[in-house]
């Protein structure tokens, strides 16, 4: 009867020493999951603010588009003067 008591208790033991670990480990993947939540955030505020780089650097590409196709312009009508 002793015996099979303290292989009882011995399982017990076991079973706590298991919760216990069951429960550091639930905490670590809240922490994880927490982790992962901000990166996303920074993820998606990174690539928001990378559109809107993008968009500036198009709207001064159109802007300088413009300007040489001005400028294209008036060298031929310079050209044409010199001629």
């Amino acid at each position: 009867m002793e015996e099979v008591k303290g292989m009882l208790q011995s399982l017990l033991e076991g079973q706590q020493m298991i919760a216990a670990r069951l429960d550091r480990v639930e905490k670590r993947l809240d922490g994880v999951e927490s982790l992962l939540d901000r990166l996303e955030a920074n993820q998606e505020g990174m690539e928001k603010r990378l559109s809107a780089q993008i968009r500036d650097i198009d709207i001064s590409v159109d802007f300088v588009a413009g300007e040489l196709g001005q400028h294209k312009k008036d060298i031929q009508l310079l050209k044409a003067k010199v001629e």
